[in-house]
């Protein structure tokens, strides 16, 4: 990163140098003098400016992950499930599901290698109520695993 700010910051700037050179005849130990001098000053920024550059990442990245999150609504039959939300909407049937995997906080739908649905435990009520949606999930989905 320090390597990236560095040549952003210097780049231009020697760019801007070396036209001078070129049209205006610049000397080659002038150009290397204010090259000197700029780094000399610009270095010991390096670590201010970095942290200015890194907060206004972050700052954007929770912005934007902030409105990255909705409500989603999950709803499973014995023909299939359904998740949807204000920005999409997915449909699958039983035989799409691979894998059924259970975590205390989740339960997971697993539709491919890199591909799955995490689902809230939470979303189903209390803990009674969440062992008996994962247990009616599981009977839903039992005749379609080998077809999986």
């Amino acid at each position: 990163m320090a390597l990236t700010l560095l040549l952003l910051l210097f780049v231009p700037y020697l760019l801007a140098l070396w036209v001078l050179d070129q049209f205006v005849g610049l000397t080659t130990p002038y150009i290397f003098a204010c090259f000197g001098v700029s780094l000399a000053v610009t270095l010991p920024l390096m670590p201010y400016i970095r942290r200015r550059v890194t907060s206004a990442t972050v700052d954007w990245a929770r912005k934007r992950m902030a409105t990255a999150y909705w409500t989603q609504q999950f709803k499973a039959s014995e023909q299939g499930f359904e998740i949807a939300s204000s920005l999409f909407e997915t449909k699958g049937k039983w035989a799409f599901v691979q894998d059924i995997l259970e975590t205390p906080a989740h339960l997971i739908l697993r539709v491919g290698p890199m591909n799955a649905f995490a689902i809230p435990k939470a979303a189903f009520g209390d803990t009674a109520a969440q062992a008996a949606a994962v247990t009616q999930v599981r009977a839903w989905w039992a005749p379609h695993k080998a077809e999986a």
